[in-house]
């Protein structure tokens, strides 16, 4: 691992630290985000379905792994595993978003809305840096940057499921 690149893990974990205290202390007068019952069934099965999405995908990976497909993926083996990670992610956040169960009964919409926009926007911006640097793409396999990418899309595809559900729910109404 690069020097360069072990320092910006360790910022980025450090910032994500800080955020979350402030956002922890922020949110203090709501404490920790309730769900009622029918929620946390919602949830308890999207964490199911995330978790046999992963187990899925890095078996059928180990398997890969004792042939030559393996390497003719266009990631690096982190970058290959770490998207495995936001894939689970996705099924949990999507399933959640369609049973009702993401946002909790005391979230305030407004301020989880502006975080996911400025999540995304900040990893848009080190895309943008990373490509115009040729870093995305290095030895013919996406590089680390491309975590950047893939944690940007992953609050936009939030973001814009939100939206729906927020019509929807709206237009049932």
């Amino acid at each position: 691992m690069r020097t360069s690149y072990a320092a910006g893990l360790f910022f980025g974990i450090a910032l994500v630290v800080v955020v979350s205290t402030v956002m922890k202390l922020i949110n203090k007068d709501n404490g920790t985000t309730k769900y009622d019952e029918m929620q946390e069934k919602a949830r308890g099965i999207a964490y199911k379905y995330a978790f046999w999405t992963v187990a899925l995908i890095e078996g059928i990976l180990g398997v890969l792994g004792l042939t030559e497909a393996y390497s003719t993926f266009p990631l690096s083996g982190f970058m290959l595993h770490f998207t495995v990670l936001i894939i689970g992610i996705m099924v949990q956040v999507c399933y959640s978003i369609w049973h009702h169960a993401y946002i909790g009964l005391n979230t305030n919409f407004k301020k989880f809305a502006i975080c996911c926009s400025l999540f995304s926007i900040f990893n848009l911006l080190s895309v943008v840096r990373s490509i115009t640097q040729g870093k995305m793409y290095v030895d013919g396999q996406l590089d680390y940057p491309f975590v950047n990418l893939l944690v940007a899309l992953m609050f936009i595809i939030i973001a814009i499921e939100l939206a729906i559900r927020n019509y929807l729910d709206k237009k049932e109404d």
